[in-house]
């Protein structure tokens, strides 16, 4: 059940965030509640008396406060079980203000899961009170807002909140100009190393690329590749810190949720008439492909792959909507690359639809885009979605775009070059095999082939290339953290509870929840191979104490919490990655999912009226032993 109310108060964010952070003023405004005491810097505990039909029903409530995010956003959850704990009761609540013309808007949430005698007979009866919950919360909220002590006008006496669930971030810069821009930035903090001596693209710019990536080093520029007319940048984006700066963000906990805040509400490109991408050109006999990446990224390649992080934006044929695409391209002649994009991606079904009319489909391929740009490409979306319009999300402001000579179709103002063509129907090539994302060869393959006619770029272009393999990548950063914040957004609309979410490139996702019921942890399952585009072949779920950021911590949990024959989950014969090496060349395009519940299994302690087992932690005296010793820890970090 769901309880949601958006209304409006004549006070300042400020004062109305003084307000939601003070339990003793905010809590009352829920129906019912009472009796609030603080038991801690983010819990409170109180009591509700509920009234569901001909049941009564007084339940101890604890309510703790999991994020804040000032002056916004308060996320908390509320546990409480009926005196006879013949019923229980968890909700995830949200507060979220924002500025408007008279005062603030506030907009409350809260999602209620209800088990034991209540949940069988009220939860039907409380649906249809829902409205009237959430109405009567806004009416409290006004009136005690009016004569809250938090109203007064000496806001120097008013103390700070109670209630804080850590510091408050500031996030960094994500609106980089361009990638010239980011490379400065890089250079400053010494994780850029310039390259001036040749190197040999038929093998040193491998080694180099792969040892960089194996030891977590920094982006490289090669400035002089043998037969090359363009230096090249790779391992731009290879370590999490790289991806994490690139977006101003601090760490992989943070990351999902701002990932949300941000793109809560899109922007759209802005048109520019002109942009840097077009100061020079390359046409006709002047075009050679071999000229401006000529590297081999691994020993056994089938030749040069220049599009290993080039962006393809097409047009839908049919509702014009723009996608934005990486797929692996292999040099097939001067001005001819192979196109790897499979069947089931929206680049290539944009193809379907001007094939089966019997047209060419016209193309644009940039590279050498600012690090945004590079994330929003890799991004796996639903049909319909224009990648630029999260790329203006996550950056906080529009990305410049100026039409290309490949039927007008838009490109990112400031990139270092863009590939303008066609690709013709009903007509293929072999391409690849290639080393692959997956850290094995892909083989090759017939596809359609992508006809170079104009090449426009920057003046002194760089070009921006990648080594694909297993983590650590660039390609499985970029691919897999971005599309793992749009699956955890989209896991988390469809399911309560849903607290975090980890994922690689494509395979694997481990969902961490707050338990509410029996079936909850396959019920995230499905929603994870149902609801996402991502295709992720396995998925694991862990409570809300596990770190999932920490495998160790995984790990953990599928050690003691998993019993095979009821916790594993299989589904043989579902729709999977072309490149998965566990799937033999004649079944590609399959796979078998497997959902491991890694949760503890409180619902069977329960049913037979056991104890769950206690965890070890001990935080209580963890917490008094640093009061203590905290300063007396050498080894402890400050």
């Amino acid at each position: 059940m769901k309880i949601e109310e958006t209304f409006n108060v004549p006070e300042t964010p400020e004062t109305v965030w003084r307000f939601i952070t003070d339990p003793v003023e905010v809590g009352p405004c829920v129906p019912g509640l009472s009796d609030i005491e603080v038991v801690g810097p983010d819990k409170y505990k109180a009591k509700v008396k509920v009234t569901v039909g001909p049941i009564k029903a007084a339940f101890n409530f604890e309510v703790e406060v999991t994020k804040e995010t000032p002056p916004s956003e308060v996320l908390s959850v509320t546990r409480g079980e009926e005196g006879s704990k013949a019923s229980k009761v968890t909700a995830h609540n949200i507060l979220r203000l924002s500025p408007s013309s008279d005062g603030t808007e506030v907009y409350y949430s809260s999602e209620v899961s209800i088990t034991g005698r209540l949940g069988k007979f009220g939860f039907g009866v409380m649906k249809k009170k829902a409205k009237s919950l959430g109405e009567e919360f806004a009416k409290n909220f006004r009136q005690r807002i009016e004569t809250s002590n938090v109203n007064a006008t000496d806001s120097e006496a008013i103390p700070a909140p109670t209630i804080q669930t850590g510091e408050t971030k500031t996030m960094g810069k994500a609106n980089w100009q361009d990638m010239r821009e980011f490379m400065d930035a890089l250079e400053e903090r010494g994780e850029l190393v310039r390259i001036s001596e040749e190197v040999d693209p038929a093998w040193e710019i491998n080694g180099l690329t792969r040892i960089g990536l194996q030891d977590r080093g920094p982006a490289l520029l090669f400035e002089n590749i043998k037969g090359a007319d363009f230096p090249m940048v790779a391992n731009l984006l290879g370590t999490d810190e790289r991806y994490l700066f690139s977006l101003g963000i601090d760490k992989w906990s943070d990351y999902n949720e701002e990932w949300i805040r941000r793109t809560e509400e899109f922007i759209p490109p802005r048109m520019v008439d002109s942009g840097p991408c077009q100061e020079e050109v390359i046409e006709g006999d002047d075009i050679d492909l071999h000229k401006i990446c000529n590297t081999v990224w691994h020993q056994f390649d089938a030749g040069e792959f220049p599009g290993t992080l080039g962006i393809s934006i097409t047009r839908g044929r049919n509702d014009g909507v723009l996608n934005a695409g990486i797929y692996r391209m292999h040099t097939l002649s001067n001005n001819t690359l192979g196109w790897g994009a499979p069947e089931y991606t929206h680049g290539r079904q944009h193809y379907m639809e001007y094939e089966h009319a019997d047209e060419e489909m016209p193309m644009a391929v940039v590279t050498g885009y600012d690090p945004v740009v590079f994330i929003m490409g890799a991004t796996r979306t639903p049909p319909g979605i224009d990648e630029f319009h999260i790329g203006g999300a996550l950056r906080g402001e529009a990305i410049d775009m100026v039409a290309s000579g490949a039927d007008g179709i838009p490109v990112p103002a400031t990139s270092e070059f863009v590939f303008e063509g066609v690709i013709k129907p009903h007509h293929r090539e072999i391409e690849g095999g290639f080393g692959e994302y997956t850290g094995y060869y892909g083989e090759a393959r017939s596809n359609p082939a992508f006809e170079v006619r104009r090449i426009t770029h920057r003046k002194k272009p760089i070009f921006l290339g990648a080594r694909e393999q297993w983590e650590p990548s660039d390609s499985t950063l970029v691919n897999g953290k971005s599309s793992q914040a749009e699956a955890f957004k989209t896991v988390k609309s469809l399911v309560p509870g849903v607290l975090d979410m980890r994922c690689n490139v494509c395979f694997e996702a481990i969902v961490k929840i707050d338990k509410l019921f029996p079936g909850h942890p396959q019920q995230v399952m499905d929603a994870v191979w149902g609801g996402t585009y991502s295709r992720y072949k396995h998925v694991i779920i862990v409570d809300k104490d596990v770190d999932i950021w920490d495998y160790t911590d995984v790990h953990w949990a599928l050690s003691t919490n998993v019993r095979a024959d009821r916790d594993v989950t299989i589904s043989p014969r579902r729709a999977g990655q072309w490149l998965d090496p566990a799937v033999s060349l004649r079944e590609k395009g399959w796979q078998t999912q497997m959902g491991i519940d890694a949760t503890l299994c409180t619902e069977e302690y329960e049913f037979w009226g056991e104890k769950s087992p206690r965890l070890v932690d001990d935080p209580e005296i963890v917490a008094k032993t640093l009061d203590k010793w905290g300063d007396k820890l050498s080894w402890r970090k400050s």
